[in-house]
């Protein structure tokens, strides 16, 4: 069972380091137990977070809107990735349970309890010996689900784009692999009006990675598909689509081949074509992206630097870098309204966020508080 901790000196937190926000409130949960909240979803009566809970296992786990825990499950299932709410619970994606060869996907549908309704792992290849990987899950909106994610031959081979249809138990209605020159691979899956966007990361002949989007039908059938070319490599994350059709994507690009990664959103017209960009401090990273009034949230990690004593010998120093959960607001122009970051004393991250009333929930990770957990949550200023 996970255990919340609630650290009744926040303000010692949130002081340790100059520059930072202090949020509403926060909770680490977990105990001895290591766990990253990589989804958070609105419930009922509070917020559902899905994650991952060690190795060879994923976590769902409920809370209330204080944060306090209400029940937690842990399921056999490796590599959590995505989760959606259903008509009478909740369906989650990890990758490869224990005692499976190669990678391959595993779909799990729960109860509001979290009690295990169905699970499968789905040979979505017709040969044994492709290994699959997904990614991302969206409602298909006639009752069934859409997934997108990469296929490869083996371990060691390329991998492609590759999406699947299937119904609303778990079986697979349709595949299809868009197999192009080098590697690709998909990010995020969005339902829109008139169609899906598949968002990922293409590479170029030249060996860097754009950002490719593909529009496809419910067939998994390709309307149209975008190289968005940029310096440098891109990692996209998460993207939205706007009520006007047009598109957001965020994550991260590294420009200088520095391994200095610098957040990056970026805005396109219906057809995919680019509008603007925005890049966002170096060495950082945006996991989310959140539609709000007169522009969007965007929610991630930045990377900052202190000069510390070596410890072994005092007399010299050592940069040392850290993390803290970045979150900030981009008006429709791609200008940054306001930036924020909330952390300990050392590594904090955000993976994803809902909206409440005049406020974010954030789930992610922690390595702050080790003692009294990894799996972090905060309410923060909208």
């Amino acid at each position: 069972m996970m255990i919340l901790f609630t650290i009744a000196a926040v303000s010692i937190f949130w002081v340790s380091r100059t520059g930072r926000d202090k949020p509403i409130w926060w909770r680490v949960y977990g105990g001895n137990n290591s766990g990253t909240a990589l989804c958070i979803l609105k419930a009922v009566n509070g917020y559902l977070l899905g994650g991952i809970a060690g190795e060879d296992s994923s976590f769902l786990m409920m809370i209330n809107r204080e944060g306090e825990q209400s029940w937690y499950r842990e399921y056999v299932v490796q590599s959590f990735q995505d989760m959606i709410r259903t008509d009478d619970g909740f369906l989650f994606l990890g990758n490869t349970a224990p005692g499976t060869i190669y990678n391959q996907p595993a779909l799990v549908k729960v109860d509001g309890q979290g009690n295990t309704l169905w699970s499968h792992i789905p040979k979505f290849a017709a040969d044994p010996e492709y290994a699959n990987k997904v990614v991302a899950i969206v409602n298909d909106g006639e009752g069934g689900y859409i997934c997108a994610g990469e296929i490869s031959k083996n371990l060691d081979s390329d991998c492609d784009i590759h999406i699947w249809g299937f119904t609303e138990e778990g079986d697979k209605s349709w595949e299809k692999t868009l197999d192009r020159e080098g590697e690709e691979s998909a990010s995020c899956i969005n339902k829109c009006s008139d169609g899906f966007l598949v968002t990922g990361w293409a590479e170029q002949s030249d060996g860097s990675r754009d950002i490719v989007l593909i529009k496809i039908d419910t067939e998994g059938e390709i309307i149209w598909q975008r190289t968005i070319n940029h310096p440098g490599d891109e990692s996209p994350y998460a993207t939205i689509c706007l009520g006007d059709e047009e598109y957001l994507v965020a994550g991260d690009w590294d420009y200088l081949d520095e391994n200095k990664d610098s957040g990056i959103i970026l805005r396109t017209n219906s057809e995919g074509e680019k509008i603007w960009v925005t890049s966002i401090s170096e060495e950082s990273c945006i996991r989310e992206l959140l539609e709000v009034r007169d522009g969007c949230v965007a929610v991630g990690w930045i990377t900052l630097r202190e000069t510390v004593p070596d410890p072994q010998d005092p007399s010299r120093v050592y940069d040392r870098g850290y993390n803290d959960v970045y979150v900030t607001k981009i008006d429709p122009d791609g200008a940054i309204v306001w930036e924020r970051r909330y952390g300990g004393n050392r590594n904090d991250r955000g993976y994803s966020t809902v909206s409440g009333d005049s406020c974010l929930i954030i789930s992610g990770a922690t390595t702050s508080y080790r003692d009294r957990g990894t799996t972090y949550v905060l309410k923060v200023p909208g």
